[in-house]
């Protein structure tokens, strides 16, 4: 998540006592790669993770299927 998106949901959250937890949250979060090794060890076929403004999209479809 880019700083100024960081930024800005920190300051929306309300009430201001939520604010640790999302930071907390947000800290915990998986990475790209992390993402990746764990799709690619699953049926998800074809996953396709990509970046969008508030933070990573996965999609594909699942496999498998007779």
């Amino acid at each position: 998540m880019s700083p100024l998106v960081r930024c800005f949901v920190w300051l929306a959250t309300k009430p201001g006592e939520m604010r640790s937890g999302l930071i907390s949250s947000i800290n915990a979060a998986y990475i790209r790669s992390e993402i990746e090794g764990l799709a690619s060890r699953t049926e998800l076929k074809g996953a396709r993770i990509s970046q969008n403004f508030i933070g990573l999209s996965i999609s594909g479809q699942k496999g498998g299927r007779a």
